[in-house]
């Protein structure tokens, strides 16, 4: 026996092609439409603030590799708890944008949180609005190590080169052999901080 293989019609042929076609066609336009919305928010995105927001989805964070934070180190001073998560440094759980790690210390001095982070001095309002950061630029010394108070009230920090010791106005620094300096020391994180901070941490990895 032979088996006669029925062949397609022109007509049926180009029916195929015509479905394919328009399947293909389809999904092109989706695609291109996909991509004009997408560029088009692109083009606005200090408008929309797409800088500011962040993916909150855990799958989509585990996707991305963006993993839970590993040792947390905190200051506290006040009512005030500044807490550095890797790179990052938070105040309770707000991440603070203008101050990255290394976190050395934290003080509330006249009214005002110093906030000793990535070799500067960051003056915070104690409602925590940024006040100025005090660099080499600003004539503070460079390399902050610790931060602190004098027994007579003098805000003193600590550098690889020595004791500094400024005034009320923190513009004039001058350098100590020795003094007599209450140093912000790291504390453990207040109750409930630490999975507030986690889930903060990794809110902020994925805009």
């Amino acid at each position: 026996m032979t088996r006669h293989h029925r062949k397609k019609s022109p007509a049926r042929l180009l029916r195929s092609l015509y479905i394919w076609h328009r399947y293909i066609g389809i999904s092109a336009a989706l695609f291109v439409i996909v991509l004009t919305i997408t560029g088009l928010v692109l083009n606005h995105t200090d408008e929309l603030a797409l800088d500011s927001s962040y993916v909150q989805s855990d799958l989509l964070l585990d996707w991305y590799g963006i993993d839970s934070p590993g040792e947390l180190t905190s200051f506290t001073s006040g009512s005030i708890t500044v807490t550095a998560v890797n790179d990052l440094v938070f105040w309770g759980n707000e991440p603070l944008s203008h101050v990255s790690a290394p976190l050395v210390g934290l003080l509330v001095y006249r009214d005002i949180a110093v906030i000793a982070a990535g070799g500067a001095l960051s003056l915070y309002t104690t409602e925590g609005e940024l006040i100025e950061i005090l660099g080499q630029a600003a004539g503070a010394p460079a390399g902050v190590l610790g931060v602190g108070v004098t027994r007579q009230d003098e805000l003193a920090i600590r550098t690889a080169q020595g004791i500094y010791l400024t005034d009320d106005s923190m513009l004039e620094w001058h350098r100590v052999g020795t003094a007599e300096v209450l140093w912000s020391a790291s504390a453990p994180l207040p109750p409930g901080l630490e999975a507030s901070l986690e889930k903060a941490y990794r809110g902020v990895g994925l805009p």
